[in-house]
């Protein structure tokens, strides 16, 4: 009975959108004109930021590490499979019409084939141009009809390359951990960590200094849009120089550059 008792603090919140408050006040309508006006927003949104240079993330002298020529290990046929049947059968679509729904119905022989092209994105540093292509569906943050600043942008990657994702980061994970570069103290997007352990650790430090009558300050931040607008060239100098093999850098630079989108909306 927990749920039907907790339903009464939640309030329901708006997630269809039904028009667009363009500048002048106006209300839109027309799908045409929405995806003109959200398309207008978001690549003014996603584009580059400016970053004065020279900065020590991309222009101090390289450190060379004893892993430099440390290349991606190989995926094996069983791997593939195993991360294949592993994924959540989510029948969402893609910006190709495809869904890993569609995996139940796809012979395992094929993926025999997409073996090879995974292994060859790995070891080259290349990607098919059309996994890059996204297809992005707008939600109302809180009223139907808004101006595109308040919508919230749900992207839909890739179908195969949600695999190929995978694949690559639990190779990533394995090198971080090698490395030793993640602190116990790093609990978002691990797994086996959690991020409540962490809150109750740093409730029970509070605690403990005002029992003992010691000040206590704590500095909140939230980065605005920081996946959104990520600096591509500083997180790839920030990574070079924690030890980072290039041939992981050069892969993920090929999976960040040249993304594509299309806005979908009452699609």
């Amino acid at each position: 009975h927990f749920g039907i008792e907790v339903n009464v603090f939640f309030k329901p919140s708006s997630s269809s959108l039904y028009g667009f408050i363009d500048t002048s006040g106006q209300i839109v309508k027309e799908c045409d004109r929405m995806c003109n006006l959200a398309a207008d927003y978001y690549e003014n949104f996603f584009k580059a930021s400016t970053v004065f240079r020279p900065h020590p993330y991309t222009d101090s002298p390289p450190t060379v590490f004893d892993n430099i020529s440390e290349s991606i290990p190989e995926v094996t046929l069983d791997e593939l499979l195993n991360t294949v049947i592993s994924k959540k059968k989510k029948k969402s679509l893609d910006a190709h019409g495809l869904s890993n729904h569609m995996f139940n119905f796809l012979d395992l022989n094929y993926w025999s084939l997409l073996l090879n092209l995974y292994n060859h994105s790995f070891q080259k540093s290349i990607l098919p141009s059309a996994w890059k292509d996204t297809r992005m569906i707008l939600l109302a943050k809180k009223d139907s009809i808004c101006p595109p600043s308040l919508t919230r942008p749900i992207s839909l990657l890739d179908s195969f390359q949600k695999i190929g994702e995978k694949l690559f980061l639990t190779r990533f994970c394995d090198l971080l951990a090698r490395r030793g570069l993640l602190s116990d103290s790093q609990s978002g997007f691990r797994e086996h960590f959690r991020l409540q352990t962490r809150l109750l650790l740093f409730l029970e430090d509070i605690y403990s200094l005002m029992s003992n009558s010691a000040p206590v300050c704590t500095v909140f931040v939230d980065f605005r849009a920081a996946f959104d607008q990520l600096w591509y060239l500083g997180c790839i100098g920030k990574l070079r120089n924690l030890g980072i093999p290039p041939s992981y850098l050069n892969w993920i630079e090929a999976w960040l550059v040249n993304r594509r989108c299309y806005i979908e909306i009452n699609g």
